[in-house]
């Protein structure tokens, strides 16, 4: 726990990966509270937050830490293409549909300028096997861990800076400055009106809202974090290249996924893009694909290898521009016309939504039943 490290030692490339994915996620996490960020990317952004924090505790703090239970659970959900995804995405609706009752509207989704921005699923995948959905105030209990995962980055960052003898200085960084703090327009729907009773079908829809939360969370990052016209390893431009590239190359991967093993359902959502979808998964392919994997596996701390600063480091010193374009080219080539290409496909704007009155006599009819 106390081991400083020597001038110039291997060790230094890992530590300062460490150094600077803590200073982002901490200054991201200050951001809790704005209406959006809190509706939205928390719960995306969270996910990838809890596995840096796992792999720092255990590559770096040789998992001295203790960490929360929950971080734990959650750090094993960064993979949407998971073989118990049928059996997790039955449970995610049925905790809806327990919650909220069968007789009512069980199914929240977020909107912006028409277009769908996320849903109630996704913290749900998240949260619903552990203890937070236990708790009588949800809410609270999700901003209580939240509170807590902070703690532990600041507490983690002076760790570091302490085992480089203060040559990664210790600073809790201020939080972004948030381009609105506008709520976006909530729809509530039956689950019915979206979910077909299919469990192979079911399991597709699920997976394709919770890939298009990823993908709004990254346009939220790339509106919302972007400070300098330039990017670079010193600001802003490392932490957004590190959770982007995580992020793109978990949906590609799922999209593959979901080609492979549900061939028709994937036609179906490519023939009603007009071919758009496989077009794009294309493009990636012959693109960016091998780039972002590399940047994507370079999640571990190797005290002893290559890590994604010093890989960073050698990225931008053959080209100053290169945090800029690769941004611009997964956010522009991909995020964005994924994004669009699946709000299009759910179409929620027109979904059919309970009136109060006939909610109200579902209940009733229920409970005199």
């Amino acid at each position: 726990m106390n081991k400083v490290i020597q001038t110039n030692s291997k060790e230094l490339s890992a530590f300062c990966t460490a150094y600077f994915d803590l200073l982002g996620i901490i200054s991201l996490l200050q951001s809790n509270g704005n209406q959006k960020y809190s509706a939205v990317p928390i719960h995306s952004i969270g996910k990838d937050i809890c596995l840096i924090l796992y792999q720092i505790n255990k590559d770096i703090f040789n998992s001295s830490y203790k960490l929360n239970t929950e971080i734990k659970k959650i750090r094993h959900k960064v993979k949407l293409s998971s073989s118990n995804n049928q059996k997790m995405h039955e449970e995610i609706l049925e905790f809806h549909v327990q919650k909220y009752g069968d007789d009512v509207n069980n199914l929240g989704f977020y909107l912006g300028d028409g277009s769908l921005k996320g849903s109630t699923l996704y913290p749900t995948y998240l949260f619903y096997d552990t203890t937070l959905f236990k708790s009588e105030n949800i809410n609270n209990a999700i901003f209580s861990f939240f509170r807590n995962v902070g703690e532990t980055s600041i507490q983690f960052l002076l760790h570091i800076s302490n085992l480089t003898e203060g040559r990664l200085p210790f600073t809790v960084p201020a939080s972004i400055v948030l381009a609105d703090n506008q709520r976006f327009i909530e729809k509530d729907i039956h689950h019915t009106s979206l979910f077909t009773g299919d469990r192979k079908t079911d399991s597709f829809i699920t997976r394709l809202l919770l890939i298009q939360q990823e993908l709004v969370t990254c346009e939220w990052l790339k509106t919302n974090v972007i400070s300098e016209r330039k990017l670079n390893m010193r600001n802003s431009g490392y932490i957004l290249l590190r959770l982007l590239s995580m992020k793109i190359d978990q949906v590609m991967d799922n999209l593959e996924n979901i080609k492979r093993f549900l061939p028709e359902h994937y036609s179906e959502v490519n023939a009603k893009s007009s071919g758009r979808l496989e077009c794009i998964l294309e493009a990636y392919r012959m693109s960016i694909s091998e780039e972002c994997r590399v940047l994507r596996n370079l999640l571990h701390y190797d005290v002893n290898g290559i890590n994604f600063y010093g890989f960073l480091a050698q990225r931008t010193g053959r080209n100053e521009n290169y945090i800029n374009l690769m941004v611009d080219k997964i956010v522009l080539d991909f995020v964005t016309p994924l994004s669009d290409m699946l709000s299009d496909y759910f179409n929620i704007v027109n979904l059919k939504s309970m009136g109060d009155l006939e909610m109200i006599l579902n209940r009733l009819k229920n409970m005199l039943s």
